[in-house]
């Protein structure tokens, strides 16, 4: 569970020495819950903002282990639950969880940060922190986490530090500070006789700070990058006590970034929204579907591909089509090609730059679009020879003589050839049937599911109707971790993940039972 903490902007003073703490003086009890986007009262002046930190977002460069790494496009910003604290009734602040398609289970944790300025508009920060398993744990506990070396912090938006004092140039930071224990006699963490228990007792937070650096009476030099982009951002940091002996919070937007009479820097409130994709089996592939989902709804992909698939989706032989990138940006499309009634191979030959293949799309001769086994190992094979590979449009009729789609999404590329390297092709494919081979381990579990989804105990909640070797298929990839996962677009024409659990009931007659429950993410 993700736990209360605390960010700030401040000035750079003095760095305190390593066991020095400082209180938090805030007249106000800081709130948090986590809510939807949809249920924010702002939500109206949020969107645009969100709009513009997703496209800064993409484009900026995560300093991962003392290395500028450029890990490419295809971010999701997580409006499903947002991180909502208010300190007092003029002041409030929202965290969102950042995704990436395809990252990897060490990918840093990136957060964006939004506090609302004096004209109703939102200072945006871009936080990244490259955390350990047992820094997560320690903010887990809430305990003290040495962030140095650790964060990048870029405020996103143009903003004017004027309040920050006559400096030269300020450069964010994030930092572990000490909150004390609200009793009376306000014990700091790992200090004994605090009397209270839960969110009451003291605890470590964390800030992010803007350290100052150099007298200049007329004009201030902010790094963090503009809206437009560029460079900015901070680094590790002189060590990790904050660089003042007292904080407060902010109790309206006129203050963030002063320094109040008693000393004390005040900045914004917000916690590290460490996103757990167990909690929800949406959310670590979100990044991933919804950009397929963009690459299908695009003019020229929807023309060239989508519309000519579908075309040819009842004809005797396969059609495929390839996608890549031109020089400029755009899509390109290859035309659809013939193939054999029942295989084919991609025309990635005939892209203009073969190097930039990454997706492609073909037809199942009449029948349904769910994705076969064959379709299973091409795209893996696709996967392990081409880094760029991520996508896989089948097209077919539908028992309601209706075009379909079925698409195979990569999430995690690691993932999906160590499931090549395990379930070998020439063990578990039968290329006579282009189905699993009978009593390999996979064809084991598709059956397995394939059976249990044919009884009327099955619960299926998508409002869709999903072939059972497509539920077989989804289920097998996601448990037996193939980095790829199975969508279909839906009635109102989106893309969305088909999502298999199996559950134990007990039947009429007392004994224990299995059923399916299938649902879609949202």
């Amino acid at each position: 569970m993700t736990i209360a903490l605390l960010s700030l902007a401040s000035c750079r003073q003095d760095i305190l020495h390593e066991q020095e703490t400082y209180n938090n003086s805030s007249a106000f009890q800081l709130t948090s819950k986590r809510i939807s986007l949809d249920q924010a009262k702002h939500k109206d002046k949020l969107l645009p903002e969100l709009q513009k930190a997703k496209k800064e977002v993409e484009k900026q460069k995560l300093n991962i282990q003392g290395k500028l790494v450029d890990i490419g496009n295809g971010i999701m910003i997580d409006t499903d639950e947002v991180i909502y604290m208010e300190n007092g009734p003029d002041f409030h602040s929202y965290t969102f969880s950042v995704a990436r398609e395809n990252a990897s289970a060490n990918a840093p944790v990136e957060n964006i940060l939004m506090s609302p300025n004096t004209d109703g508009s939102y200072r945006v920060f871009h936080i990244v922190l490259n955390l350990t398993e047992a820094d997560k744990a320690k903010i887990a506990n809430r305990e003290y986490v040495d962030y140095k070396n650790k964060e990048q912090v870029t405020e996103l938006s143009n903003i004017n530090l004027s309040s920050l004092g006559q400096k030269q140039i300020c450069v964010p930071h994030y930092y572990s500070y000490a909150v004390p224990c609200q009793g009376p006699e306000e014990h700091m963490p790992g200090q004994a006789g605090c009397p209270l228990e839960g969110g009451e007792r003291a605890y470590w937070g964390t800030l992010v700070l803007y350290d100052c650096f150099g007298e200049q009476h007329e004009t201030i030099m902010p790094t963090p990058a503009p809206i437009d982009g560029g460079g900015g951002g901070g680094g590790g940091g002189e060590g990790q006590e904050p660089p003042d002996d007292c904080t407060s919070l902010a109790t309206d937007p006129t203050q963030v970034g002063l320094v109040s009479p008693s000393g004390c820097n005040i900045g914004v409130p917000t916690e590290p929204y460490l996103p757990n994709p167990a909690d929800n089996p949406c959310r670590k592939t979100n990044a991933s579907i919804t950009a397929a989902n963009t690459v299908l709804k695009n003019p020229t992909v929807q023309s060239q591909m989508d519309a000519v698939l579908k075309g040819k989706r009842t004809l005797e032989n396969e059609w495929s089509t390839a996608l890549g990138i031109k020089s400029d940006g755009s899509y390109d499309i290859t035309p659809a090609i013939e193939q054999q009634q029942n295989s084919g191979n991609s025309p990635d030959d005939l892209l203009s730059n073969p190097s930039s293949f990454f997706a492609d799309g073909h037809t199942h001769s009449g029948d349904p679009a769910k994705p076969s086994a064959g379709d299973l190992y091409g795209m893996l094979n696709e996967v392990f020879y081409n880094a760029n590979f991520k996508y896989r449009y089948v097209y077919g009729d539908s028992d309601m003589g209706t075009p379909e789609v079925y698409v195979m999404v990569l999430n995690d590329r690691a993932a999906a050839i160590e499931f090549r390297g395990t379930y070998l092709e020439s063990e578990n494919y039968d290329i006579d049937k282009h189905g699993f081979k009978e009593g390999s381990d996979l064809w084991k579990v598709a059956k397995a599911i394939k059976n249990i989804y044919s009884k009327i105990s099955t619960i299926n909640t998508s409002g869709e109707d999903y072939d059972a070797k497509a539920v077989a298929m989804a289920y097998l990839l996601e448990n037996l971790n193939a980095g790829i996962s199975v969508a279909k677009v839906d009635n109102n024409g989106n893309l969305k993940k088909i999502n298999v659990i199996l559950e134990e009931i007990t039947n009429s007659d007392g004994t224990k039972g299995q059923r399916v429950k299938v649902f879609k993410c949202p």
